[in-house]
């Protein structure tokens, strides 16, 4: 929701603040000092050059004093108006968090149930309201998550790469998770499996549930690690116990990763059946009762 500014000639004296305009009166007072500036600095025998700085400060000044003026267009251009109230703020917030949230984010604040990609609405709208979020709180890091994964659903690959990389490197999980997507899928940069495990990994001891199925998989077909079977039932066990179902909506299994996930179930007696490495109706029936994620399907 795009806020409400006041006329600019109301706000009060600001100099340079970080995200706040000059007001026109210093740019003024700047302007009338150009020339002594210029020429003290020992250009007094090359009046071009001289003339040539006072048409670049000028026009830099002008640039910014019409900025000042038209706020709106300052929010196109990314540069934080000054003096949105808090309660505009806080609707940008709400709104980028009703439009973008991931509903797998452990630390979503209370309320924020979040959307799931197949359900994901307007893609453009979700950018925009994240977009004016994020810049009125420029440190946020939900903002700049949920922007980052608008702009990856809207296929803006590249501008989703760096909020993600700039998301995850300060430690927010989900960002991580989607991070680590981005590397192992080549989008918005050249894929790289390993730092996708890797990314992955990281998602996974910060609770992003999912992080352990796609762990599971990279492991099952040997995807920028060795295969391993025993590992990715390991995972997907991991992912299952955590609630997320990645592991029931999956079809394709390996017979000796199918093996140890029902060894694995049986062992903590969510199985009694055989052990043949087929991931069938009792087998779904015992993930369904570890994850507790889903509900059985009713005849």
């Amino acid at each position: 929701m795009k806020s409400e500014h006041h006329n600019a000639f109301s706000y009060p004296d600001r100099f340079f603040e970080p995200g706040h305009l000059p007001r026109s009166d210093t740019i003024v007072s700047i302007l009338s000092v150009v020339p002594d500036l210029s020429i003290s600095a020992g250009h007094r025998a090359n009046r071009g050059a001289i003339n040539m700085f006072r048409i670049l400060m000028c026009g830099g000044f002008l640039f910014v004093g019409l900025m000042q003026l038209m706020p709106d267009r300052a929010y196109a251009l990314s540069i934080k108006p000054p003096f949105d109230s808090l309660e505009a703020v806080k609707r940008d917030i709400a709104l980028c968090d009703k439009l973008a949230a991931h509903p797998g984010n452990p630390v979503n604040p209370k309320g924020v149930r979040g959307l799931k990609r197949r359900n994901f609405g307007d893609a453009e709208k979700a950018i925009n309201a994240c977009n004016h979020a994020l810049v009125m709180d420029q440190n946020n890091l939900r903002m700049m998550y949920q922007l980052g994964r608008a702009l990856l659903i809207g296929g803006q690959y590249d501008r989703a790469f760096k909020l993600f990389t700039r998301a995850s490197g300060a430690g927010y999980a989900i960002a991580q998770l989607d991070l680590a997507h981005m590397y192992e899928e080549g989008l918005g940069t050249k894929r790289d499996r390993l730092t996708a495990r890797n990314w992955y990994q990281r998602a996974a001891v910060q609770n992003v549930a999912s992080a352990w199925y796609h762990l599971g998989v990279m492991y099952e077909r040997g995807l920028g690690v060795k295969t391993h079977h025993k590992a990715a039932a390991s995972l997907y066990f991991k992912s299952l116990r955590r609630k997320a179902p990645g592991a029931l909506r999956k079809v394709v299994w390996t017979p000796d990763v199918a093996r140890a996930l029902q060894n694995l179930l049986a062992e903590k007696g969510f199985y009694h059946g055989a052990l043949n490495g087929e991931i069938d109706q009792a087998t779904r029936a015992a993930m369904r009762k570890l994850c507790a994620c889903t509900k059985p399907r009713k005849n």
